[in-house]
């Protein structure tokens, strides 16, 4: 009989499931080591039978609470980055927007999409509407004006009783976009 034996049978033995036969018997009598194995192993069989049962719900509730309050710290977490995202985004796309836009110390002025006249032919508005008349009616919106405005003094403006229909229909159509 060997202490591996030995060792292997003291389990069964402990749980009720077999005996010890006459050597294994007298083997455990004249060997230490197994004799500490065997008193280690019956000290263990006890604690697991003299503990407190384990209340399975009990434990399946604190499980569930603790999966359900990491899931919600992960959507926080996770909702924090993406605003962050959102801003860090919703600021470059400003930057980037304005690197177009010139200033002239109190408000931004959009740079030009296309060139203006020179400067050696006076002032001028880049107007938006005036980009979709064809050279007739840019021709009669020129007869139309008096002056340059940096010629000093405000042009007369017209009431509606002193338009004509033509022009009436102009104003409107320009109100209506």
């Amino acid at each position: 009989m060997s202490c591996g034996d030995l060792l292997d049978r003291m389990p069964v033995v402990a749980a009720g499931r077999g005996a010890w036969s006459a050597e294994e018997a007298a083997h455990l009598a004249g060997c230490v080591e197994c004799q500490e194995d065997w008193a280690l192993i019956r000290q263990a069989r006890t604690l697991g039978q003299a503990g407190e049962k384990i209340d399975a719900r009990k434990v399946e509730s604190q499980v569930l609470t603790r999966l359900t309050a990491a899931r919600r710290s992960d959507r926080i977490r996770r909702g924090g980055w993406l605003t962050g995202l959102a801003a860090a985004a919703a600021v470059a796309l400003m930057l980037w927007q304005g690197a177009g836009v010139r200033t002239n110390g109190t408000a931004p002025i959009p740079a030009p999409a296309t060139a203006l006249a020179p400067a050696a032919e006076g002032f001028s508005i880049p107007v938006a509407e005036l980009e979709t008349l064809d050279g007739g009616q840019m021709q009669a919106v020129l007869e139309n004006l008096e002056g340059p405005i940096s010629a000093g003094g405000s042009p007369d403006v017209p009431s509606f009783g002193e338009l004509d229909t033509e022009q009436l229909q102009s104003v409107l159509g320009s109100m209506e976009g």
